[in-house]
């Protein structure tokens, strides 16, 4: 089971705002980065909402570790970073940990809820 933070972000009349169109985010130039570790996350190349892309974060021990909380920052441009703050509880297995997300805030808001394919959705406002 994987249990990678997958999410799109859209504009505020519900646009993805990472593609390769007129007035996205080049998923190229997107990053996400954890606070505390030197690792960065790309863009998934895979198109998973309405013309666009989603951030898919995998998380690491360095920073999903004992705490329930993490921080991370997603660079859409070299001048536009975005917050995210999640909250999540480690799920001990027999062979592995699962990371179970709680709640997601982007900029200080709580998710916008979640599109047709269950991926959490995150509402930029421009």
């Amino acid at each position: 089971m994987d249990d990678s933070l997958r999410f799109v972000v859209l504009d505020q009349q519900g646009h993805n705002l990472i593609g390769t169109g007129a007035g996205q985010y080049h998923p190229d130039s997107v990053r996400l980065l954890v606070a505390g570790t030197a690792n960065y996350s790309t863009v998934e190349q895979s198109e998973i909402y309405e013309g666009g892309y989603g951030v898919s974060l995998s998380p690491n021990r360095q920073a999903f570790n004992s705490h329930d909380d993490v921080r991370a920052y997603l660079q859409l441009t070299s001048r536009d970073t975005d917050t995210l703050d999640i909250t999540y509880r480690i799920k001990e297995g027999k062979c592995f940990d699962l990371v179970e997300y709680n709640r997601l805030f982007y900029n200080g808001n709580r998710m916008a809820g979640r599109n047709d394919f269950g991926v959490p959705i995150m509402r930029k406002k421009r």
